[in-house]
């Protein structure tokens, strides 16, 4: 196998912050905006792409203006072409939920990760697990990026999941998480409050390792 490791990181504002987001409306008129921020990062903790999906509420057919720090925008709803221009997006929309995304100009976090590797006590890369048996351990380091605004690290919450397939996973220990089923998997989830550096980490017995 080849081994992907993806950690699914959620941005859960614990108050009020001002972003780059705007309300800000042509002749439609836009009521509330969501935006969820996803990253995907690499089997070390290198953050590889960030990117947001953006929920409009529409209230009355038109051209709408939004804003973002993107270099590409995608429509989710529809054929409709969308201009994204000096971070300005404009689109026209039909009243009700309006879906795009957005790609970041920049792969950065308001935090930098480190995720290390043991096997049966030794330490392995991640390339070197795939199909291995034994006792494996997993930790992950999490601390405050000091490259950009620190308004996020002092305000929001920081969730990690991780995905066990219990045909390969068993006895799965981990403190600090929560741990949930999900058909035959185990979902493990570790969370970092605001203005906190955490150290996580989880042990199982592996067979035929992937993940």
């Amino acid at each position: 196998y080849i081994l992907p490791v993806i950690l699914c990181i959620c941005l859960v504002p614990i108050c009020s912050f001002a972003n780059s987001s705007s309300t800000a409306a042509g002749d439609g008129v836009l009521t509330s905006k969501e935006e969820v921020i996803y990253a995907n990062v690499s089997a070390d903790g290198t953050v590889e792409k960030v990117y947001a999906v953006n929920v409009l509420d529409i209230a009355e057919e038109g051209l709408i203006t939004d804003y973002g720090d993107f270099s590409s925008v995608e429509n989710l709803t529809n054929t409709e072409k969308l201009t994204l221009e000096n971070d300005i997006v404009s689109f026209t929309a039909s009243q009700g939920r309006f879906y795009y995304r957005g790609d970041m100009k920049q792969a950065v976090l308001p935090w930098i990760f480190k995720i290390e590797y043991t096997l049966d006590g030794q330490p392995v890369s991640a390339d070197e697990l795939s199909g291995k048996n034994g006792l494996l351990q997993i930790k992950i380091t999490t601390d405050k990026n000091e490259s950009i605004n620190d308004g996020y690290f002092e305000n929001y919450m920081l969730q990690i999941q991780f995905t066990l397939n219990t045909e390969h996973f068993t006895d799965i220990h981990a403190s600090k998480a929560t741990i949930a089923n999900a058909g035959k998997n185990k979902v493990i989830s570790f969370t970092a409050m605001p203005e906190t550096s955490c150290e996580f980490s989880f042990s199982s017995k592996v067979s035929d390792f992937s993940m």
